[in-house]
C-alpha cells in the first residue's frame, strides 16, 4: 500500500489545533505517560538535584610549605615534627593554616590540603531548596553536603554516571547521613553526571 505524508498546510488554524492535540494524546498513550508517576502532567513526584561533576584528586604532602588560609589535616604526627606555630591543634582535627613554615616537618608527617582537594561541583537545576556544596575530609572523602537534612533514609534515589562512558564499574556514590552523600571511586579530572531524587 501506498504511504502518503499528510499535508498539513490544507488544514484551518482551528483544525491544525485539533490534529496537534490528537498528536499529543495518541504520543502520550504510546509512551505510556498517562500511567507514569507524574499521571501525564508533568508533575514529579520528587525534588531534585542536577550536577556535573569533575573529580579532583588529594593534595598531600610529607615536606615543603603550607599555604595560610588553607584547611589542613594531619592524621598522625610523627616524632619529632611540630606544627602547632601554624594552626595545629593535634592529630584528628583540621586546621587552618596561619603560617607557612612548621616548626620542624623534617620526620615524614603525612599532610593532607583539605582546600585543594575538594571538586569541582557545577550546579545545572536544584529545586530541593537547599544549598548543596562540595566538601572533603580525611574520614568521609569526598562529598556534597547540606545542612538542611534533605537527605532522608529510604527517600532518597542516588544516579550517578560517567560522562560519555557506558562503563561505570566502581562508581559509587550513597548516602551518608540525612546531611550528605559521599563519593567512592572518582578517579581525577573525570567527569560525572550527578543526580539525587529527594521524595517526600
Amino acid at each position: 500500500m501506498e504511504q502518503k505524508n499528510l499535508n498539513i498546510d490544507r488544514f484551518t488554524d482551528k483544525e491544525k489545533v485539533k490534529v496537534e492535540l490528537n498528536f499529543r494524546d495518541l504520543f502520550r498513550r504510546v509512551k505510556g505517560l498517562e500511567d507514569a508517576p507524574d499521571g501525564g502532567g508533568g508533575e514529579l513526584p520528587y525534588t531534585s538535584y542536577n550536577a556535573i561533576i569533575t573529580a579532583g584528586g588529594y593534595v598531600e604532602g610529607t615536606s615543603g610549605l603550607l599555604i595560610v588560609g588553607k584547611t589542613y589535616y594531619i592524621d598522625f604526627l610523627e616524632v619529632g615534627d611540630d606544627f602547632a606555630n601554624v594552626g595545629y591543634v593535634s592529630a584528628g582535627t583540621a586546621f587552618v593554616a596561619t603560617g607557612t613554615t612548621p616548626t620542624n616537618w623534617t620526620n615524614g608527617t603525612y599532610v593532607l590540603n583539605l582546600t585543594d582537594s575538594t571538586f569541582d561541583l557545577v550546579e545545572l537545576s536544584n529545586n530541593t531548596g537547599e544549598i548543596i556544596t562540595a566538601a572533603v575530609t580525611y574520614n568521609e572523602g569526598q562529598f556534597i553536603n547540606t545542612t538542611g537534612s534533605i537527605f532522608l533514609e529510604d527517600k532518597t534515589q542516588i544516579f550517578i554516571t560517567i560522562m560519555g562512558v557506558s562503563n561505570n564499574t566502581g562508581t559509587a556514590a550513597y548516602r551518608n547521613d540525612n546531611d550528605s552523600i559521599l563519593f567512592r571511586s572518582l578517579v581525577a579530572g573525570v567527569k560525572y553526571s550527578l543526580e539525587v531524587r529527594v521524595y517526600p
